[in-house]
């Protein structure tokens, strides 16, 4: 079953022309007894019109929830070491970004599979959590991840939907909402 923000992020990547897959099972592994990768979202767009600066080939991981620094290795480590912070880790939520090698064989597998060579990894999630945010962005941006929230997306799907008739339950919903939101009391 495919988790709602998982959903969200499909149809938006749908929306702007990408062919997509949720919850996708590669060929690469942490170590030998470990279960292959899953990766959330894999979506392919053929021809060159790119949407919010988004690959045209994407290894998605969907976070439901906002990110701080504390799930990327190497930046925490630097970081703790210059403001001498404590706080539990959360690196083993992130094996793609922390482990460079295991990254480089899930986008082999994805190179194999689908014969592209141009992969990139996207980060998913509901947005930065941390006073930290601009080294997290730094941070991402050098090991060439590129990040994008559900509210940009959620904000695109509002501005950008149509009025046309879809059987996708959240197309209907955005539909709903924009006909009715000068109506909406809370």
């Amino acid at each position: 079953m495919v988790e709602a923000t998982e959903e969200l992020v499909k149809i938006f990547l749908e929306q702007n022309g990408y062919l997509v897959t949720a919850s996708k099972r590669v060929n690469a592994k942490t170590s030998d007894n470990a279960p292959r990768a899953e990766v959330d979202i894999i979506a392919i767009k053929i021809g060159e019109d790119k949407v919010n600066n988004l690959p045209l080939r994407i290894a998605g991981e969907v976070k439901s929830y906002n990110i701080d620094q504390r799930g990327f290795e190497e930046l925490d480590k630097k970081l703790r070491e210059k403001d001498n912070y404590k706080s539990r880790t959360e690196y083993s939520r992130y094996k793609w970004i922390n482990k460079k090698d295991y990254r480089d064989k899930i986008l082999a597998s994805l190179k194999n599979e689908y014969h592209y060579p141009d992969f990139k990894f996207v980060l998913f999630c509901s947005g930065i959590k941390s006073k930290y945010e601009r080294e997290i962005k730094d941070y991402l941006k050098k090991e060439d991840i590129f990040l994008l929230t559900h509210r940009e997306i959620l904000k695109w799907l509002f501005m950008n939907r149509t009025n046309e008739y879809t059987d996708n339950q959240i197309l209907q919903l955005i539909r709903l909402i924009n006909q009715n939101a000068s109506k909406i009391e809370f």
